[in-house]
């Protein structure tokens, strides 16, 4: 039997010329996408930045601060810098920005240090919490690729080093940070899941992510890991090319858009509302000017006596809490009788409603 079909002629020309047409914003990315994975990561499908305020728009304890030579949450919330024998620093919360972002986290060289130290230490970093990390399946034949994307800028170009430090693992990561212009730049690294690695399932450090500004040699004389995973050994860390960023007072950098995310692309930037950015920080740090109406106080014998409720539940009990008060007349003494992850007991004497505010830090 024979079964004839027939179909209406059309231009080969013209069929041939869609070949190359393009299919939207994104659409040639989506075609290519081997996995749903990497199409979710393309269209920004639900929440996907493990990090916090990194659009560095929250900046509870300070704006600025200058005479910095140590390590701390210096200004910008979530963001620990690291500090030692290199230089002194103004670090503060700028308004210089690429397109789409108003803040971003400023280091200026206020003291210069031409001869590091072998121990010599400059870098900013960020700690999530390990609990928050448990998707990645590190130590398992399912761990994760990531990505770890932000926005640089500086008038030292030169070689900086990005790293991926895993505190329970003791396992680290780096790869060699190329800047070459004076501009706002995107740089990305796509980070490989680790099956040898360990996250705990707790409240403690998962993963640090690190933008080394300076080092000495203690860090650099080894064999640099260069994008894979290794078990940590100090003189492996970092690259033996990184620049010294504290060897002129002239030298300024700028960071924002801080994000870390599933998949190998890096996507745009997930903007959150302020008001969720903040509370997302409380977790680790809160400063209150609420006044009186925060606190709950009694009386005995002329002793004030009282508490008062966290805005957040903290990550675990604070490592330190201070009182402030508006007219130290009103008080004879102002101290914390104990506090925990729900907030803390206070006593005075004297006027209790002079309160002006605290601050509560239960950092990583």
């Amino acid at each position: 039997m024979t079964v004839r079909v027939n179909k209406s002629s059309f231009n080969i020309r013209e069929k041939l010329s869609e070949l190359g047409r393009k299919f939207g914003l994104k659409g040639s990315e989506l075609a290519a996408a081997e996995t749903v994975q990497e199409a979710r990561d393309l269209v920004s499908a639900g929440r996907k930045n493990m990090c916090i305020n990194g659009d560095f728009r929250v900046a509870q304890r300070s704006t600025s601060m200058s005479g910095r030579t140590s390590t701390a949450y210096w200004t910008v919330d979530r963001f620990q810098t690291g500090i030692s024998a290199a230089g002194t620093w103004t670090i503060s919360q700028s308004t210089d920005a690429p397109a789409g972002f108003s803040n971003s986290i400023k280091y200026d060289c206020t003291t210069a240090d031409t001869s590091l130290d072998s121990t010599s230490e400059l870098w900013i970093a960020q700690k999530i919490e390990a609990q928050n990390l448990q998707h990645l399946n590190y130590g398992t034949a399912d761990a994760q690729n990531c990505t770890f994307s932000f926005y640089f800028k500086t008038n030292k170009t030169g070689v900086y080093t990005v790293e991926i430090f895993q505190a329970d693992g003791n396992r680290t990561v780096g790869f060699e940070l190329n800047v070459n212009q004076t501009g706002w730049q995107r740089y990305s690294f796509v980070i490989p899941g680790d099956p040898s690695g360990t996250i705990n399932n707790d409240n403690g450090v998962g993963l640090w992510l690190f933008i080394w500004m300076a080092t000495g040699t203690g860090k650099t004389s080894g064999t640099f890991t260069n994008g894979k995973w290794a078990a940590n050994a100090t003189t492996n860390r970092l690259s033996s090319n990184n620049v010294n960023f504290a060897d002129n007072t002239s030298n300024e950098l700028y960071i924002t858009g801080y994000q870390f995310e599933l998949g190998r692309n890096a996507t745009e930037f997930e903007h959150r509302p302020y008001g969720e950015e903040l509370q997302l920080c409380e977790r680790y740090f809160e400063y209150s000017t609420a006044g009186t109406g925060r606190f709950y106080t009694t009386r005995n014998d002329g002793i004030s006596r009282g508490n008062c409720m966290w805005r957040t539940v903290k990550r675990a009990s604070p490592s330190s809490v201070t009182l402030t008060h508006a007219n130290p007349g009103g008080w004879s003494s102002a101290a914390v009788l104990g506090s925990d992850i729900y907030g803390m007991d206070f006593g005075s004497s004297g006027n209790y409603s002079n309160f002006a505010s605290y601050s509560c830090d239960a950092e990583l």
